[in-house]
C-alpha cells in the first residue's frame, strides 16, 4: 500500500489502523455470546490477535482477556501445548518410542526417556522430540539418508605458503601502493 511517504508493508498499516482506532476511543461494550464464540472459533484456527481486535473492533487487550477467559473455561485452545504423560508415553517420534517421563532440567525443559529402535535408551527434551531435531539415537542417525548423516568428506590441507611466494605478495602490495601515492600526488 502506497502512503504519502512512502510504501508500507501490510503489517505496518495494521498497526497504523489500530493507532488510529486507539485514537477514536473504542467504547467498552459488553460481549455477546455470539461475538465470544467467534472469536474462540477464529482462536483455534490459528488468527492472530491483531486481525480480531480489527474484526470485532475491539482493543487487543480485550481479546487477550477473553481468550484466557474462554481457555481457562475449555471453549479455546492454548496456544502453547502441554503434553500429560499419558499422551506422551507410547508415542514414537521417528525411531524413539517415549517410555516415561524425567525430571525437568536445569533450565525448566520437559525431559522424557525414549528407547530407540536399536533397543537404546536416552533422556531427551521434549522440544527436541517434537520439533524433529533428536528423532533417532547417534548409531541410527547415522545411518538414516540425509544431508547431515555419515562421514564427513576429508578436506586436503592447505599448502603451506614458502617464503618466496610470501616476499612476492609483499613486493606486489608495494608496487600497489606506490602506484596509488603516486597517483594521488
Amino acid at each position: 500500500m502506497r502512503s504519502g511517504k512512502g510504501i508500507e508493508c501490510e503489517s505496518c498499516n495494521r498497526r497504523n489502523v489500530l493507532a488510529r482506532k486507539k485514537k477514536t476511543n473504542i467504547v467498552r461494550r459488553p460481549w455477546s455470546t455470539m461475538e465470544v464464540s467467534q472469536v474462540c472459533s477464529l482462536w483455534n484456527k490459528g488468527y492472530a490477535v491483531a486481525d480480531l481486535a480489527e474484526q470485532f473492533n475491539r482493543t487487543e487487550r480485550a481479546i487477550y482477556r477473553r481468550i484466557n477467559e474462554q481457555v481457562k473455561e475449555g471453549n479455546a485452545f492454548p496456544r502453547a501445548v502441554r503434553h500429560s504423560e499419558a499422551q506422551m508415553i507410547g508415542r514414537t517420534f521417528g525411531s524413539r518410542t517415549v517410555i516415561a517421563r524425567q525430571p525437568s532440567s536445569a533450565k525448566g525443559c520437559v525431559m522424557w526417556a525414549v528407547r530407540c529402535k536399536c533397543g537404546e535408551e536416552s533422556v531427551v527434551d521434549g522440544h527436541m522430540l517434537h520439533s524433529g531435531r533428536q528423532t533417532a539415537c547417534r548409531k541410527c542417525a547415522g545411518n538414516a539418508p540425509g544431508k547431515h548423516n555419515g562421514p564427513k568428506p576429508k578436506v586436503p590441507p592447505k599448502a603451506a605458503l614458502s617464503f618466496a611466494n610470501i616476499r612476492a605478495h609483499d613486493r606486489m602490495i608495494a608496487a600497489r601502493h606506490a602506484a596509488e601515492e603516486a597517483s594521488f600526488i
